[in-house]
């Protein structure tokens, strides 16, 4: 396995934010986006792949995160870009 650290820089965009997540509006929320790069060589035959990370997170000051999105793009055909997305979810 691989093991890499990353420091990301983040940055508050809005203190209020809408949110929608099935049909339901989350108001006020903080909206925070995290960006950084990183690099690590994984060994033959592949040579050293940069990486970038951006990660937008949602903040409801009476929920707590409510929506995490993360994209991994690397220069790499092997590592390609991953999408990750988390949402809360809510009962019916």
């Amino acid at each position: 396995s691989f093991f890499f650290s990353i420091t990301l820089s983040a940055v508050i965009e809005k203190t209020n934010d809408v949110v929608s997540i099935n049909n339901k509006k989350i108001e006020d929320c903080i909206k925070i986006t995290s960006y950084g790069k990183t690099s690590f060589d994984p060994g033959p035959p592949l040579s050293n792949i940069k990486i970038e990370v951006t990660s937008v997170t949602w903040y409801s000051k009476n929920l707590g995160i409510v929506k995490y999105k993360r994209e991994e793009k690397s220069d790499s055909e092997t590592m390609g870009t991953i999408l990750y997305e988390k949402t809360m979810i809510f009962d019916s």
